[in-house]
């Protein structure tokens, strides 16, 4: 029998691999439309689609998409042997098939005066059903209006316990109703068809009724999400190297010779090994280990990703300068600026690779980490939620950490077209620790003299703000980051690393490389 512990530490990740199956499925599939639709297109020269098709294989086995892929199909495989590890997986497929059908739906009645007895009570049994329909498991919030006072249960009045599951909705005033916070009109997990609805006024009353569904286990919408950025990430590649060839040769070669490296594997094992590591470290912080392991991680990665563009990009760019290759690369039919974005995705590619095999590693440690908690005090987890709750507060902070590399990358790129490899680490390292020390810097010359307000000003118009990037007060305070806010981030980053390439540009165009 399968202890409990590993069901509950194992289960996240398996929904999350349930992602990579969708994802990689759905792939599959769009390479066999892709390849029956072109081949009707076939007419002496070559078409994209056709292009295409031939491509998707030869990348699968070559390049940043191969080590994707294979993940990807461990993953899958996990998916479909896994589910005699994990907790209620007919319940997680169950809730991942709801997706679709549930939401914020709005219903109104028309709710007539209920009858009375000859001594002006209500009758027994005589209040108007309406028509519910919902799975009680899935109900999160129903919010009622009226502007005539009414009464809702979901009892019959014949019902001697009805009176303690009623709620009473008064006149031009709002009641929600929430799961969990609400000790009346408490629902089983079953389908509903109906409530009842007492009208003890004389006139026709209408009962507007707002109810917002979701998945018993919300955890699912993990599942697509996944798929998504997957499905993403190998689209991107495989238009980067179908429309652009050019600049994906540059990029591959770039990614080739940088992940044969030592320092690649060094830093991909010691990551990891630390990363496990901080699960077991005592933080001595009274219950709130697993915030410092979160941020300890999430440095961690960041570090060490810088370490490895700022070695990629002095070995690949400013090393191949001065040892006059880059002069015969360009003596092909290849302009400085294709060399330079193909160096930059040569590059992205591979800390990419790094930032994933850390992420992937920090998310079973994140996952394992509440239950290691809960074992050293004595107490138990009852299922996976907890567990699957830490990997989500932590997806944001790698989503800002890969947006902030992918800056500092394109800095990087900028400064090796005219400074050596130590000059470069110098430049890089002083850029990311201003950038943020950047908000403190202007926040203390407010009251300073002009001169220093001035610098503090130069600085933080020219060095990017990079404590954008930093959640370390979101996990301190257990805050969720919205989605608005990695999207401007990652319109921060794509602005900046724009501006920091068009810099590039300038300072490579006049390059001396003879």
């Amino acid at each position: 029998m399968i202890q409990e512990w590993i069901s509950n530490w194992l289960t996240p990740i398996w929904i999350l691999s349930l992602g990579c199956l969708f994802g990689q499925l759905i792939l599959l599939a769009l390479w066999g439309v892709t390849k029956l639709v072109s081949i009707p297109l076939g007419s002496g020269e070559d078409s994209k689609l056709e292009r295409l098709v031939r491509e998707v294989p030869l990348a699968i086995n070559e390049g940043v998409l191969k080590p994707i892929w294979v993940g990807m199909t461990v993953a899958s495989l996990f998916a479909l042997c896994g589910w005699l590890l994990v907790e209620k997986p007919n319940d997680l497929l169950h809730s991942l098939g709801r997706i679709g059908r549930v939401g914020i739906t709005e219903k109104s009645f028309k709710i007539p005066p209920t009858p009375r007895d000859k001594f002006g009570e209500v009758s027994l049994g005589a209040e108007t059903l309406i028509d519910f329909e919902f799975w009680g498991d899935e109900l999160k919030t129903i919010v009622f209006d009226a502007q005539e006072q009414l009464v809702v249960t979901n009892q019959s009045s014949d019902d001697v316990s009805a009176a303690d599951s009623e709620i009473t909705v008064l006149a031009g005033q709002s009641y929600s109703w929430r799961r969990g916070n609400n000790s009346f009109m408490t629902f089983d997990d079953g389908f509903i068809e109906e409530l009842y609805v007492t009208n003890p006024g004389d006139d026709e009353a209408t009962l507007f009724m707002t109810v917002t569904t979701a998945p018993r286990f919300s955890q699912v919408y993990a599942i697509p999400l996944t798929a998504f950025l997957l499905i993403a990430a190998v689209l991107l590649y495989m238009g980067q190297r179908t429309l652009a060839p050019r600049l994906s040769g540059i990029a591959l070669s770039t990614y080739k010779s940088e992940v044969a490296q030592p320092l690649f594997f060094i830093l991909s094992a010691l990551g990891s090994a630390l990363i496990i590591l901080f699960i077991f470290l005592p933080y001595n912080t009274f219950g709130d280990d697993i915030k410092m392991m979160k941020d300890t991680g999430f440095s961690l990665i960041l570090i060490f990703c810088l370490v490895q563009l700022m070695w990629a990009a002095g070995n690949c760019i400013s090393d191949e300068i001065d040892g006059r290759t880059a002069l015969t690369v360009l003596s092909k039919p290849i302009g400085r600026r294709s060399f330079l974005v193909g160096k930059f995705l040569g590059i992205s590619w591979v800390v990419f690779l790094l930032f994933a095999i850390l992420s992937v590693t920090f998310i079973f440690c994140v996952a394992y980490k509440p239950i290691y908690d809960a074992r050293e005090l004595s107490t138990t987890i009852d299922d996976f939620q907890p567990c699957f709750y830490e990997i989500q507060m932590s997806f944001p902070g790698l989503v800002l950490v890969l947006l902030e590399v992918i800056l500092l990358t394109a800095v990087s790129v900028a400064v090796s077209t005219r400074l050596s490899l130590l000059a470069n680490f110098t430049v890089c390292s002083s850029i990311y620790v201003l950038g943020h020390l950047t908000p403190t810097l202007v926040q203390s010359s407010l009251n300073q003299f002009p001169i220093v307000r001035f610098f503090a000003t130069l600085i933080a118009t020219i060095v990017p703000n990079l404590e954008a990037f930093n959640i370390t007060a979101a996990i301190a305070a257990d805050a969720h980051v919205p989605p608005v806010y990695l999207a401007y981030a990652f319109i921060y980053c794509a602005i900046y690393s724009i501006i920091a390439m068009l810099l590039a540009f300038l300072l490579f165009e006049d390059r001396d490389l003879a």
